[in-house]
């Protein structure tokens, strides 16, 4: 797929299954070569860091 990772562009996370676990990006993405890189933290719902399911979105305008 050509013109990946270019500006205008955005990207959603969210989280998926039964859990009361949040989810988001903590920083900014970084476009390299027609790639892109997501950066996303998962919390309970007591603020701890946790591995679990999430669902990640991203697309760019060409």
């Amino acid at each position: 797929m050509p013109s990946v990772a270019v500006p205008s562009d955005t990207a959603h996370v969210t989280a998926y299954g039964r859990s009361a676990d949040s989810y988001g990006l903590y920083k900014p993405w970084d476009r390299t070569s027609g790639s892109i890189r997501l950066y996303v933290a998962c919390f309970d719902p007591g603020g701890a860091p946790v591995k679990t399911p999430f669902f990640a979105a991203y697309t760019s305008a060409f």
